[in-house]
């Protein structure tokens, strides 16, 4: 239990809404305020006048820079001001109706001229019960997608429904990467905390927790045969897990700093590592020895990933650029630059001939990596930013998660 940032009541820090900063302050700015007994309260407690209490609240909400933890009533009170503004509310009801049929009408024609296709549909909606989307990831067979978000909770929807099928809620804290076993059957989870979960993805059991990290886990990745999980951390250490027993069979030391990400090569044969120390790093899975190191960033890295046909390396940092490398030999082959924010997250297209890549703000593309032409550009929904981007197993689908859901991209329907 906690209390509400707005109220003070006592409220599930499970069941209620989390709102951002940024937010909170689209939804004072449209209107909303404490209800009258909030308000009597607070004018009380410091014997100050209405307005002075208002004036208050809303300088706490501009210098506010962190989440807002809502309770179910004031969330409730909230929500009607996620999308309409206070001038909008003055409006008679008829005025509204009139206005929102020719909006609609409007975007029809829109939709119908320029983009006669359905680009995009959503996983998860526009709820109360929503929370920022951290990590995303597919299924093998494509049938399921696992988001993780910071409210430690991981959802399994059917991608064709987009019904949630599981919850999955041991985790302490926000998750930061979320990974299918090669044959679909196990589901590994890590968060912002010292260890890594293993759950059967059919019953949504917890198989094993994997501790041996002395501080908080960034990614996890499965080798390709599905016998080892790799799991990086903020410890500056890497590990190899034997899947069916839970043991450490490796521990990879060399990173000076934080390490962000993991990756197998389709072989299974090497293990790239990316690290806040501004290097990334290829490994001999097996004898854990370092052959390659990949220097090249200005400022730490954020995300790595192999293309499926193990030939390049994309690795994104917090220098707003993105870096391809030659993955046999870790050799400097191009770089992506213009990026105005940190990279958040990257994947190359099943058949390697794509690569995705969003930031920490509102940028997605989808590259061809040949010619290395800009093939698209994504919008995001309202004023949200993106946290990462994934590929469907048939390479027809993208997934992009932001702060409000995730996106499904249908690419034979987009131009």
């Amino acid at each position: 239990m906690a209390n509400c940032s707005v109220c003070n009541a006592a409220t599930s820090t499970v069941k209620s809404p989390t709102y951002t900063s940024s937010e909170m302050q689209r939804v004072v700015g449209n209107g909303f305020t404490p209800d009258e007994a909030t308000l009597t309260r607070w004018m009380a407690d410091q014997n100050i006048t209405r307005e002075a209490a208002l004036a208050d609240w809303k300088r706490r909400v501009e210098t506010s820079s962190t989440d807002w933890l809502i309770c179910a009533n004031c969330a409730a009170r909230a929500a009607q001001y996620r999308r309409s503004g206070a001038e909008q509310k003055r409006l008679p009801r008829w005025a509204l109706l009139l206005i929102g049929a020719a909006a609609l009408v409007v975007i029809v024609l829109i939709v119908n001229a320029l983009i006669p296709k359905a680009q995009a549909r959503s996983l998860g909606g526009f709820d109360l019960d929503r929370a920022a989307v951290s990590a995303i990831a597919f299924s093998p067979d494509g049938s399921l997608l696992a988001a993780g978000d910071v409210e430690h909770r991981i959802k399994l929807f059917d991608v064709k429904t987009a019904k949630v099928l599981l919850k999955l809620q041991d985790h302490a804290a926000t998750i930061t990467s979320v990974a299918f076993s090669p044959d679909g059957t196990l589901l590994a989870s890590a968060g912002k905390e010292n260890v890594v979960r293993l759950w059967d993805v059919k019953t949504g059991q917890l198989l094993k927790t994997l501790a041996g990290h002395a501080l908080a886990v960034s990614d996890v990745a499965f080798s390709p045969d599905g016998s080892l999980l790799a799991s990086s951390s903020y410890d500056k250490l890497i590990k190899l897990w034997d899947v069916q027993t839970g043991d450490v069979v490796k521990t990879l030391e060399g990173h000076a700093d934080s390490v962000t990400s993991v990756a197998f090569s389709p072989d299974g044969q090497r293990l790239a590592s990316a690290s806040q120390d501004q290097t990334a790093r290829l490994w001999d899975v097996s004898t854990g020895d370092v052959f390659a190191t990949l220097s090249g960033h200005t400022g730490g890295l954020t995300r790595l990933v192999f293309s499926s046909d193990g030939m390049l390396i994309a690795t994104g940092g917090v220098d707003r650029t993105v870096k391809l490398w030659e993955g046999q030999t870790g050799k400097i082959a191009r770089t992506l630059d213009g990026y105005t924010e940190s990279i958040a997250g990257l994947d190359f297209s099943p058949d390697s001939q794509q690569l995705a890549v969003v930031t920490e703000g509102r940028t997605a593309q989808l590259w061809k990596v040949k010619t290395w032409e800009l093939l698209r550009k994504f919008q995001p929904r309202e004023d949200f930013t993106f946290t990462d981007i994934a590929f469907a197993p048939d390479g027809k689908t993208l997934a992009i998660a932001n702060l409000l859901d995730v996106s499904l991209w249908d690419l034979a329907k987009t131009p």
